[in-house]
């Protein structure tokens, strides 16, 4: 069951129970809960879970009577459901599809290179280095597949931060040297014509 903002909030107000006290006992951060309860965060889904199945067990009891689409797409949450994926309001429907694309080619890339045989020494055993060298592009390719998300759910600006290899000033996180990494070792999943959402 996908829980909305407005469930989350309601089911609280049942409770008698603070954002604190909430987030807390379902062992998710507040913060975070408080970004989904105003709709500028959507819930993974292990922490949508996690609320879910607090809220039924302190006695909480959903509207069934309210469709999700439509508790989703109504004009103070903004988000909508696309190919069965919550999507930010500020996404717009041209970078939608083109990052919906990309996800898919991945998702079938991802399967191939992960298919591939190991490399076995000549007497026995593994090549170690040669798993983790072929390893590199499948793993950076899920790093992207998380960034597609992310962006689509409006948890990020744009897709591409201004991180880049070339430049190692422009490297602050672990965040933009993995995406630093990606732009260099799998430049086919930049394309230049891909603009930030706005």
């Amino acid at each position: 069951m996908y829980i909305t903002p407005d469930q989350s909030i309601k089911a609280r107000e049942q409770l008698s129970m603070s954002q604190s006290k909430a987030a807390s006992a379902a062992g998710i951060n507040r913060a975070y809960l408080s970004e989904f309860e105003s709709s500028k965060r959507v819930l993974e889904d292990n922490a949508r879970d996690k609320l879910t199945r607090f809220y039924k067990e302190q006695g909480w009891k959903p509207d069934v009577n309210v469709p999700v689409v439509q508790s989703l797409n109504s004009d103070k949450h903004g988000l909508t459901l696309v190919d069965g994926m919550v999507v930010g309001a500020n996404v717009s429907k041209n970078v939608q599809e083109q990052l919906l694309a990309e996800m898919y080619e991945l998702e079938t890339e991802i399967e191939e290179l992960m298919e591939r045989p190991v490399k076995q020494l000549l007497f026995g055993g593994l090549d170690e280095n040669d798993s983790l060298s072929r390893s590199i592009r499948p793993l950076l390719l899920m790093c992207r597949q998380n960034e597609i998300k992310k962006i689509l759910q409006g948890r990020i600006d744009g897709p591409y931060s201004e991180a880049n290899g070339s430049d190692r000033k422009s490297i602050n996180t672990i965040g933009d040297y993995i995406e630093a990494t990606m732009k260099n070792a799998v430049p086919d999943r930049f394309p230049e014509g891909l603009q930030k959402s706005a």
